[in-house]
C-alpha cells in the first residue's frame, strides 16, 4: 500500500493515524464491525454468513471482536 501511495511505510502509518485517529489495522476492524452491524440490523443473513462476508473465517473470533467493539454479541444484536 505504501508503494502505491509513494510513501515509505512509516510515513503512511503516521499519516493514516493522524487523519483517522486510528492505526490502519484498527481502522480496518472498525470498518468491518460497522459493516457487520449494518448487515445484522438490515438483513436476514446468519451470523456465519456475515462473518464470512466481512472476511472472518472463524465465527468465534468474529463474535469476540464484535463484542469488544459494541459491548454485545452479534446474536444479541437482533434481539
Amino acid at each position: 500500500m505504501s508503494r502505491y501511495c509513494g510513501l515509505n511505510s512509516s510515513d503512511l502509518k503516521k499519516g493514516f493515524k493522524d487523519y483517522t485517529q486510528l492505526p490502519i489495522h484498527q481502522y480496518i476492524i472498525k470498518t468491518r464491525m460497522e459493516t457487520a452491524r449494518a448487515m445484522l440490523l438490515e438483513t436476514e443473513k446468519s451470523v456465519g454468513e456475515i462473518s464470512d462476508f466481512i472476511g472472518y473465517n472463524n465465527r468465534g473470533h468474529f463474535s469476540q471482536l464484535y463484542h469488544r467493539h459494541f459491548g454485545k454479541l452479534p446474536s444479541e444484536e437482533r434481539q
